[in-house]
């Protein structure tokens, strides 16, 4: 029978990404930056595409495969050792660090770290994922009608001049997003996975929202940050 807790300290990877200038320029937009912000170094958020490298393989493996029908990102922390120059080569190894159980409910700390092409350290990231072998226990939110494809309202643009600082995202950007990163999971862009999560409906990246905040840092380099997601953010 499939136990979760026999992959705790297994490795998935190492795993190969090269941060070209493509591959930049995608998430940028992805995200609402300004592209022309990040010309020779990565955005410190590109983290979530290193951790969609190692994710898929952990989320397929027989152990876990039952209860990656739901995966909610509870929280995320991290820690940069120093910025990334485009055409970087990166490694990046995941890790299950911990499993905790409630019920049908699994809260699963996998770590993601990314090293240079010399395995000296970039990234350290550990992240809490809500998992469930089927729908939601009862109780799920009141169901939201979607908006339309494009529809999205204020988006500032670094260098931002006032708080607090508005950003939003379109169900078409949330797919630009997910393509950018690798990040499919379907409560991001499916309406039924979202309500089969306990969710009213399709529901913004995570991760989208810490690039968000990260965009706030200016000029300044990222050092360590923990971000929690305690309600859904909701296309719009």
């Amino acid at each position: 029978m499939p136990d979760i807790n026999n992959l705790i300290d297994h490795v998935f990877g190492p795993f190969r990404l090269t941060i070209t200038p493509e591959l930049v320029t995608n998430y940028v937009r992805a995200t609402g930056d300004d592209t022309q912000r990040w010309t020779e170094v990565a955005p410190p958020g590109l983290f979530s595409a290193a951790f969609f490298q190692a994710a898929p393989e952990f989320f397929e493996h027989p152990e876990v495969a039952d209860l990656a029908h739901s995966v909610i990102h509870v929280d995320q922390h991290c820690k940069w050792f120093h910025p990334t120059p485009i055409g970087a080569h990166w490694s990046v190894t995941g890790k299950v660090t911990a499993v905790r159980q409630r019920s049908r409910l699994f809260f699963v700390s996998f770590a993601v770290d990314i090293a240079d092409a010399m395995g000296e350290p970039l990234v350290e990231s550990t992240a809490t994922l809500l998992m469930t072998d089927g729908p939601a226990p009862s109780g799920a939110t009141a169901e939201r009608v979607e908006p339309r494809w494009h529809h999205k309202r204020t988006n500032h643009t670094p260098p931002f001049r006032e708080v607090p600082i508005l950003k939003s995202a379109s169900r078409e950007d949330l797919i630009r997003y997910a393509a950018a990163t690798n990040d499919f999971n379907p409560i991001h862009w499916d309406h039924d996975a979202a309500r089969n999560a306990g969710l009213p409906g399709i529901v913004v990246h995570g991760l989208l929202g810490s690039a968000w905040l990260l965009q706030a840092l200016g000029d300044g380099e990222a050092a360590e940050a923990r971000f929690r997601y305690r309600s859904a953010v909701l296309p719009n």
